[in-house]
């Protein structure tokens, strides 16, 4: 029998080779949009950077903390232009063939979250829970809406607090039948597997936390 091959043969072999390749370069992630000026200043961003930045740091690439996130924030953007050189060739091909893909979604699970929480103020100064995660859910029909669950978002990694001490004042002239209301964020960070598993503890933290008349 004979093992010949054609030249369709080749050409396909090499047609399959070249577009594992065009593939293979566009889903190697990068920072993206994400090096900007802002997030060098976000707390959030810091914080999912603390186990970098004390790499770097150890490694004696960093004398403190600043200057690390300064190297890792410059060695970003040195990839990032490594990374346009090398997919330049590839970008028309994959996006021809609809296979385009912004893989940076996928770049990292965040480590922290935040919980809304508000609580009718009686008047003899206790808290009786309105909105909070696995109890009542006053107003829920607006506040788990998927568009203002994104705003939520935001809030859990602390940003856009204007937004938010706006949103609280609305919240007191609302139909609550208190003389006042508390509004406030429950922070967490998720701790590592091993610590986890050691002590069994997500710890917390309450941050914004303001308290309103109802005529305010």
């Amino acid at each position: 029998m004979s093992t010949s091959r054609s030249a369709w043969d080749h050409a396909r072999t090499a047609l399959i080779v070249l577009h594992v390749i065009a593939i293979t370069l566009m889903a190697i992630p990068n920072p993206g949009g994400v090096l900007t000026e802002k997030n060098k200043t976000s707390m959030a961003v810091h914080q999912t950077l603390e186990p970098w930045t004390k790499l770097v740091q150890k490694l004696g690439l960093a004398r403190n903390k600043k200057d690390a996130v300064d190297w890792l924030w410059a060695s970003g953007k040195r990839f990032n232009g490594a990374h346009a050189m090398v997919t330049f060739a590839a970008d028309p091909y994959v996006r021809s063939t609809g296979q385009f893909q912004q893989w940076r979604m996928f770049g990292s699970s965040p480590n922290q979250g935040g919980a809304l929480e508000i609580h009718g103020v009686t008047a003899g100064g206790e808290y009786e829970p309105l909105f909070v995660s696995g109890g009542p859910q006053w107003k829920g029909a607006v506040l788990n809406h998927h568009r203002f669950r994104k705003t939520r978002s935001k809030w859990s990694q602390r940003r856009n607090q204007r937004l938010y001490d706006q949103f609280a004042a609305w919240l007191a002239t609302q139909d609550h039948g208190y003389p006042a209301l508390r509004v406030r964020m429950q922070g967490m960070r998720i701790p590592s597997p091993k610590r986890l598993r050691n002590d069994g503890v997500i710890r917390t933290q309450v941050y914004w936390e303001v308290e309103l008349k109802a005529d305010q």
